[in-house]
């Protein structure tokens, strides 16, 4: 979640890991303090100080921090601090400019683009002019949008009461907040995906013990919670046939109904953070994951295709109409086949 945050630099973070105070949590790139509370990593960066007793807040995310894309058969729309939106997905420009909100997903249902970030939802027809849908939980940030038909499945997190936030809307505009059966301690909800007529799959974790939360929906409203035995989904995808998703685990799982998984041990790669974030375009799944970017045809054979000079720049993969793009800080790049990348100019 992009919001202003305690800055610390690797030297210090890796004192304080030695000393035993520092933990992690969602996502990757962000931790804990013991007693202080979360901050964010960034390279070659030196804790902010304010000499009252504390750490200083300072917001180090850059302008164009874009989280999420969507595109309709005559535009492209990125989502992050702002809103950018492009004919081409070549040439792109600010729809809307708020530094006071952190976009987290986007969708095109077919009728119109939705929005979601913070504590609401925006709507647009064309993605140029946005207006607000829902802003009804103050202490509350929604992460992840999904649609199928008629009904549109919004998720993340409140902390009033601390628990998984889920909203279902069949036009987008009109919102029902959905009461959901979970863990008596503190969860998050981080990613719902349709499954076309089999409903919504919705994953998040438990706050405390990091375990997997799984639920199932055939239309948003009632849902059945399960886990797995596996650490933090950081996303999954639904190919037509089976969800497939990446773990903090060096894993992928495969399901074809949600409730019986087969892990897929994925090549160890030397780093241990940073981002993870899957894309589906029909024929060929895409994979960033600590910086690399890698495809497969089966989800079980990957090759990579691409290293970031800076792997902590990249946050998500996603398939928009004709190509796959690669988002994230200051960064938005363009590929049709995941393997040839064209690095596109930010507004």
């Amino acid at each position: 979640m992009r919001r202003t945050k305690r800055v610390l630099g690797w030297p210090a973070l890796l004192a304080l890991a030695a000393l035993g105070l520092v933990s992690c949590e969602w996502p990757m790139d962000d931790f804990d303090l013991d007693g202080v509370g979360d901050f964010e990593i960034i390279p070659d960066g030196n804790p902010t100080w304010t000499g009252g007793g504390g750490w200083g807040w300072t917001d180090i995310t850059p302008r164009n921090d874009l989280a999420a894309a969507a595109a309709s058969d005559f535009r492209f729309v990125a989502v992050g601090k702002d809103i950018l939106v492009s004919e081409d997905a070549s040439q792109w420009r600010t729809a809307v400019a708020d530094s006071t909100l952190a976009w987290e997903d986007v969708i095109w249902t077919g009728r119109s683009f939705i929005a979601v970030g913070s504590n609401k939802i925006m709507i647009s027809d064309s993605g140029l002019v946005w207006e607000t849908a829902w802003s009804g939980v103050e202490n509350g940030h929604l992460l992840s949008i999904a649609s199928y038909g008629n009904r549109i499945v919004a998720c993340g997190w409140q902390s009033s009461p601390s628990t998984g936030l889920v909203l279902v809307s069949g036009d987008g505009i009109a919102w029902e907040e959905q009461s959901i059966a979970g863990p008596a301690d503190w969860w998050t909800i981080t990613k719902v995906v349709t499954a076309g007529s089999n409903g919504f799959l919705a994953v998040g974790i438990n706050g405390d013990s990091q375990t997997q939360l799984v639920m199932r929906s055939a239309d948003g409203g009632t849902w059945t919670l399960d886990t797995v035995s596996v650490k933090v989904i950081r996303d999954i995808v639904w190919d037509g046939a089976r969800y497939v998703a990446a773990s903090d685990s060096q894993l992928f799982l495969v399901s074809a109904d949600a409730s019986t998984w087969i892990t897929i041990p994925e090549t160890p790669v030397s780093m241990v953070l940073g981002s993870t974030s899957l894309a589906w375009s029909g024929s060929e799944y895409l994979c960033l994951r600590w910086g690399r970017v890698s495809h497969s045809t089966d989800a079980w054979v990957w090759q990579s295709t691409l290293t970031l000079q800076n792997w902590m720049s990249g946050r998500r993969v996603r398939w928009c109409r004709d190509r796959f793009l690669l988002f994230g800080r200051d960064l938005l790049s363009s590929s049709p086949d995941g393997v040839v990348w064209q690095t596109l100019t930010l507004p």
